[in-house]
């Protein structure tokens, strides 16, 4: 296995979601519209970013519409030849938050 998607399958790590060109929860919602969002995980070297195919997240932007604090991501992408699942919970307030990967 690749030494990147074991170190980020390995427990969790501080990620933040990547919202262009602003980072407001318009840009948010859109990226839940779309089913694909960018997501950083902030404690490799230089960053390490992601573009994610999201599950249904219908209940996440329900959540979002009403203004939680917290939401559960979850979405699948290829990373160095890997199949993984994303997992993260990201905070609303400055879209920050913890996440890992699953090797599937």
């Amino acid at each position: 296995m690749d030494q990147l998607v074991k170190y980020l399958s390995d427990g969790m790590h501080p990620v933040r979601i990547i919202l262009k060109p602003e980072e407001t929860m318009e840009e948010l919602k859109k990226c839940f519209q779309r089913k694909f969002l960018n997501l950083e995980f902030l404690d490799t070297k230089g960053g390490t970013e992601l573009g994610i195919n999201l599950a249904d997240q219908s209940a996440v932007l329900n959540q979002i519409l009403k203004q939680k604090e917290e939401i559960e991501i979850e979405g699948q992408l290829f990373l160095n030849f890997s199949r993984v699942k994303l997992n993260a919970s990201i905070r609303l307030n400055d879209f920050h938050g913890m996440g890992k990967l699953e090797v599937l």
